[in-house]
């Protein structure tokens, strides 16, 4: 069974669920990271789970539109209700769907050289993806479901799908997409699959998210957004490690385990790496200095209790607190949560990322074809 694996780390088991399905933009995959939008914002708390914004109603949206993007959302609406019917076209310029990198024909993925897809034949296709990527056995889609959301919050919509039903490894996947219409074709901007040990999801602003459990002391999250234009941006990944050994330093002399527990530093400590790097062809194949890239994450450690609640106790920060000592063993660079939020509204502004676009209201209103 063939595995895309974005990340090599020698020492510790990332979760293959968490790199290997789903979309790579052609714009991260070419280093076209390019015509940035900045907007004026505050920053924010990070936050690893979307909370519930109160959006503006369809009427106020719809009384800013200009009568081009009055005409533009109602084309739109119109392509998206033919897709649904099976009588409107897919294509693929935007993202590379299911790239395998060890594999020299498949790395732009499964639909690069593929015409128009109608919706039928695009789940079809898409499904036996799925087979010849990650399974032996038969990828059934259930039902498909859809919703209309608003990436990048101008009041022009997009198309939300969902498939559901597929099964893998014995449990049921579900399959996440967005679809725009652009120049007058409708093109397929974001696709993810997740199930077993991991979730994705998105919210009515086509901000998203992909995460899981790398291990029984490690959980990992992707977010990334699709902006008003259509454009896929991964925005940035947060893995939380509950032990301070247990992140891996490729600068680090020796296993750190029992030293931590004899300091009294292992159990109670959260730590949280951030990776706010722009991925290109290279990451995605593995083929960088890992060594190199590790020094550019964003690290920050705190005391949790035995629930994982965060524990405010400014002392394990003081040079000689055992919990810095053995930070400092690992030549892993060390932020302050302040810091890191202050890294990451400036990524998210790079995108047009707002609060309300990032807090959005998750999709609750979920539609079945068949209904």
């Amino acid at each position: 069974m063939k595995k895309l694996i974005a990340v090599i780390i020698t020492g510790i088991l990332l979760a293959s669920m968490l790199i290997g399905c789903g979309s790579v933009n052609k714009s991260e995959a070419d280093n076209a990271n390019e015509n940035r939008v900045e907007v004026n914002d505050t920053p924010t708390e990070a936050v690893n789970e979307p909370d519930t914004a109160v959006a503006e109603t369809k009427e106020e949206t719809e009384k800013t539109l200009s009568d081009d993007d009055k005409k533009l959302a109602e084309a739109s609406k119109e392509a998206y209700e033919k897709f649904l019917a099976d009588s409107e076209l897919l294509y693929f310029d935007n993202i590379y769907v299911l790239p395998d990198y060890s594999d020299e024909g498949m790395g732009k993925g499964i639909f690069y050289a593929s015409e128009g897809l109608s919706l039928s034949k695009f789940r079809d296709e898409y499904s036996a993806g799925i087979v010849d990527e990650w399974s032996e056995e038969p990828y059934d889609v259930k039902d498909t479901l859809y919703s209309y959301i608003d990436c990048g919050d101008d009041g022009i919509p997009e198309l939300a799908l969902m498939f559901t039903g597929g099964m893998l490894y014995g449990s049921e996947y579900t399959d996440q997409l967005i679809i725009k219409l652009i120049d007058g074709k409708l093109e397929l901007c974001y696709s993810q699959n997740a199930g077993y040990r991991s979730y994705c999801g998105m919210n009515k602003y086509g901000y998203t998210w992909y995460g899981g459990s790398n291990s029984a002391l490690s959980h990992g999250c992707e977010y990334s957004v699709v902006d008003a234009s259509g454009e896929l941006h991964y925005v940035y990944y947060v893995e939380q490690t509950y032990s301070m050994s247990g992140v891996y330093s490729a600068n680090e002399d020796y296993d750190k385990y029992m030293e931590a527990v004899d300091m009294g530093a292992e159990d109670d400590v959260e730590v949280d790496t951030y990776e706010l790097l722009d991925r290109d062809e290279d990451y995605y194949k593995g083929d960088y200095d890992f060594a190199e890239r590790q020094q550019k994450y964003l690290y920050t450690f705190y005391k949790v209790d035995e629930n994982g609640n965060e524990i405010n106790d400014p002392s394990i920060y003081d040079k000689d607190s055992p919990y810095m000592k053995l930070w400092e063993s690992k030549n892993l660079p060390f932020y302050t949560k302040e810091e890191i939020n202050e890294h990451l509204w400036e990524r998210k502004a790079s995108f047009g990322v707002t609060d309300k676009i990032e807090n959005g209201e998750e999709i609750d209103d979920w539609t079945s074809i068949t209904k």
